[in-house]
């Protein structure tokens, strides 16, 4: 857990620095965007093979 809080320090920091809000997103969320990604990466990797 230790290293979870350390993580959202760092991105605290960085999202300043950037003048960009920092929000944590739920379980639910980070899992849509997780699948969301998987699938863009597997039409790529679909593409890629087509061409």
């Amino acid at each position: 857990m230790a290293n979870i809080l350390y993580i959202g320090r760092w991105y605290l920091e960085a999202c300043i620095s950037l003048g960009l809000k920092h929000r944590l997103h739920s379980s639910y969320e980070k899992s849509i965007v997780e699948k969301t990604v998987e699938y863009l990466k597997d039409r790529t990797e679909a593409f890629n093979d087509y061409y």
